[in-house]
């Protein structure tokens, strides 16, 4: 299997490459000035940074929460994700650090949109509402092992475009 780094700190790195990055990723995360937990929907993007948060909570030996949420695709799943997110709402004093958002590869719809088509998956609608309501950072599942280049890349823009920045990308 390959490695993949995505760590921004790796292209300066020429010959330690993606460890030598990590190390000085943890490191500069773990120095970097406090990253409070959500405390509404006025956070930048840059407070989304999840990595900086569990750092940042470590350092301080401060308590924190995920939580994993799965889109509501069916009736069922509907009822039990608006009852997670009301009980979200309603204790937002102690919010979970970050969300986790599961993705599965049967729901993504392509959607004609004028002369363009457009993709539409209810973890990416699900990630950008958790953000953009509740001022949680999402964690974006992203089952690539089925899909087309072109998808994904639809897909990363799609995110670029919600704020989301913090994809787990799984072969399968």
């Amino acid at each position: 299997m390959r490695e993949l780094c995505v760590v921004p700190e790796a292209a300066s790195h020429q010959d330690g490459g993606c460890d030598e990055a990590r190390a000085d990723t943890r490191t500069s995360a773990a120095t970097a000035s406090a990253t409070s937990l959500p405390s509404g929907s006025s956070r930048s993007r840059t407070d989304f940074d999840i990595p900086k948060i569990i750092a940042e909570k470590i350092r301080s030996k401060s308590f924190f929460w995920s939580a994993e949420l799965i889109p509501g695709t069916s009736p069922h799943l509907q009822a039990l994700l608006e009852q997670s997110l009301k009980d979200i709402a309603n204790h937002a004093h102690n919010a979970p650090s970050f969300v986790s958002v599961t993705w599965h590869e049967s729901h993504l719809k392509e959607i004609k949109v004028g002369g363009s088509t457009r993709l539409q998956h209810p973890a990416l609608e699900l990630s950008k509402y958790l953000q953009q309501k509740f001022g949680i950072p999402a964690l974006l599942h992203l089952s690539a092992g089925n899909l087309k280049r072109t998808q994904v890349v639809r897909i990363l823009e799609g995110c670029i475009d919600s704020g989301i920045t913090n994809i787990l990308a799984l072969r399968g």
